[in-house]
């Protein structure tokens, strides 16, 4: 008998065994003719339980139970694969109103707070320093240590509530962790006459090389350029000894033991802070010689070659 196989979708599959004495019978099995889009090959039906004897589209001979061919000439072609495809594209409109449902939306009433996103979905992030606001202390010097709590990166922190151009006041101005970096100091210069056993100091690196000295030590510590804009600072003037020979000091008469030569430059007081460190002055009574270092090293050196260190003149940076 001839068997015939025909897929109805979503239902069970139908067999005909026509009979050679022409009666039709109908016999409706679940999964008799295969499953949908998954057979053995081609992604089509695959064939139903085989007969005695092989079937025109290349069924297997034996027994009931052998398995059908799946399509081929003659055989029925399967159409699973295709009708998946129709699935997947019935879905898809489906998937994507889901997805819409939950994007992101404007107004929907979710607050913003300070993590890096765009909460309250209104395209910016972080707005409005949500979680911020209050005073607090930032744990930095001067005027940078009145703070307010800042929503940044998507954190919260103690920022400083006002910041301005650095003004050359031994004040970190701009807030920035250094104090007073815009070139408001100038390094000075030490050399060294051998033939009078004389030092000077000088910002001018060329005299440094004149009227027989010779260059000890280039930016051996920086003076501020000027003075002005903070009771901190003193002038340290340079001063001509009767024999001829300098010194430097911030008293302008050169105390009572010189001329004045004019302004060096400014150095600190000993609050000055801003990163200052003590400069030393020693005298070595035999050469009549004033040395100046802000080196701990250099005044112990020097001790052991006859200076006797007279004290800290005032304070000097090691940097511009």
């Amino acid at each position: 008998m001839e068997v015939i196989c025909v897929r109805y979708r979503g239902a069970m599959n139908a067999i005909f065994f026509r009979l050679s004495v022409g009666l039709v019978a109908t016999a409706f099995l679940a999964g008799a003719c295969g499953s949908d889009g998954d057979g053995a090959s081609g992604g089509g039906n695959s064939g139903g339980a085989g007969s005695g004897g092989a079937s025109s589209g290349g069924a297997s001979s034996g027994g009931a139970g052998g398995a059908a061919a799946s399509s081929g000439s003659g055989g029925a072609s399967g159409s699973g694969g295709s009708a998946g495809a129709a699935d997947a594209s019935v879905d898809a409109p489906a998937d994507a109103a889901d997805a819409g449902a939950d994007a992101c939306a404007p107004d929907s009433g979710t607050p913003e707070i300070c993590n890096g996103q765009d909460d309250d979905c209104d395209g910016t992030i972080d707005n409005g320093n949500p979680g911020g606001g209050a005073a607090c202390n930032t744990g930095k010097p001067d005027t940078c240590a009145d703070g307010i709590m800042t929503c940044a990166d998507g954190k919260l922190s103690c920022k400083p509530k006002t910041v301005s151009t650095e003004a050359c006041n031994l004040l970190d101005d701009d807030c920035n962790g250094v104090c007073d970096d815009a070139n408001c100091r100038v390094g000075v210069h030490r050399a060294f006459n051998s033939a009078s056993n004389s030092h000077i100091l000088t910002t001018n690196l060329a005299e440094t090389t004149s009227s027989g000295f010779v260059l000890e030590s280039q930016d051996s510590f920086y003076l501020y350029t000027s003075g002005a804009g903070s009771a901190k600072l003193l002038t340290f003037y340079r001063c001509l000894k009767p024999n001829g020979k300098q010194f430097y000091s911030s008293v302008s008469n050169c105390e009572g033991g010189g001329s004045n030569l004019g302004i060096l430059g400014y150095m600190g007081n000993a609050s000055a802070g801003c990163g200052s460190v003590p400069l030393y002055r020693l005298h070595h009574n035999g050469f009549s010689d004033h040395f100046y270092t802000a080196s701990a090293t250099e005044r112990d050196a020097a001790v052991t070659k006859g200076y006797v260190l007279e004290g800290t003149v005032g304070y000097v940076w090691a940097a511009p």
